[in-house]
């Protein structure tokens, strides 16, 4: 733990996910309480690994429970497979994602493995 602050009351710690620093989060909060299915699920993975725009770890969650646990999208290829057209902010707002950034998030996201596996035409190992 790294805390950064002028005072414990304000302070903040850096959380090591998947070997690299990616998360400020309440000094309070510490890795243990971060559920193993939010470091490890295919759909967090790829938010996460967008260190350039780093989501909030809550927002990341929100998406996983809505569309991994909820709408049962449990890996990514499964994800591509859904037509671009039924990929919409109302369909997010639906579902229970209702922040505009994680909308344009989301479906550059869908785009980007849309053509990675239906395009490309190459066949990849599952990824869960």
């Amino acid at each position: 733990r790294l805390f950064d602050g002028p005072s414990p009351a304000i302070a903040t710690v850096r959380v090591a996910l998947h070997d690299r620093m990616v998360a400020h989060m309440p000094a309070m909060v510490t890795p243990s309480v971060l559920s193993p299915r939010l470091t490890s699920g295919w759909l967090s993975k790829r938010l996460l690994d967008d260190a350039e725009n780093p989501f909030p770890i809550e927002l990341i969650q929100l998406c996983d429970d809505k569309l991994v646990r909820d709408e049962g999208f449990a890996c990514e290829q499964d994800f591509a497979h859904l037509p671009e057209a039924e990929f919409t902010g109302e369909y997010l707002a639906q579902i229970g994602i209702l922040r505009k950034g994680l909308h344009i998030r989301l479906r550059r996201l869908h785009q980007d493995l849309r053509r990675e596996y239906l395009q490309s035409g190459v066949k990849r190992p599952r990824t869960n």
